[in-house]
């Protein structure tokens, strides 16, 4: 289902696959990223390393995010991961929500995030 955006907002969303330019990124789940939705327009999280916030604009399943401002640590085990999670960012134009599973893809479809919802800790 295309999404308006109340069912997204304030849910930890943790990243499970990325593709980007077409091929999918190793060790994504293992960088435990995570993604939450705010209601004054502004998305943060983690990448796999660094904590980051970027704006964003959710209409009817299609999405557009800002420039993703992060902190600047390094961490070299998951820093690939945590590049190719903030270039899909920027690349991705629509979004759609199924079974607890949000899916954000590019207009081309070479670039897809795959979340699924956090279940309370």
């Amino acid at each position: 289902m295309d999404v308006n955006g109340t069912e997204l907002l304030g849910v930890k969303w943790r990243l499970r696959s990325i593709v980007l330019d077409g091929r999918p990124i190793d060790n994504v789940a293992e960088a435990e990223a995570h993604l939450i939705f705010g209601a004054d327009g502004k998305a943060s999280g983690r990448g796999g390393c660094n904590l980051f916030f970027a704006g964003y604009k959710n209409k009817g399943g299609s999405v557009r995010f800002q420039a993703v401002a992060s902190t600047k640590k390094y961490c070299e085990a998951t820093m690939p991961v945590e590049t190719a999670f903030f270039k899909a960012l920027g690349a991705v134009t629509r979004l759609s929500v199924e079974d607890d599973v949000l899916k954000m893809v590019s207009k081309d479809g070479k670039a897809e995030l795959v979340f699924a919802r956090a279940t309370q800790e």
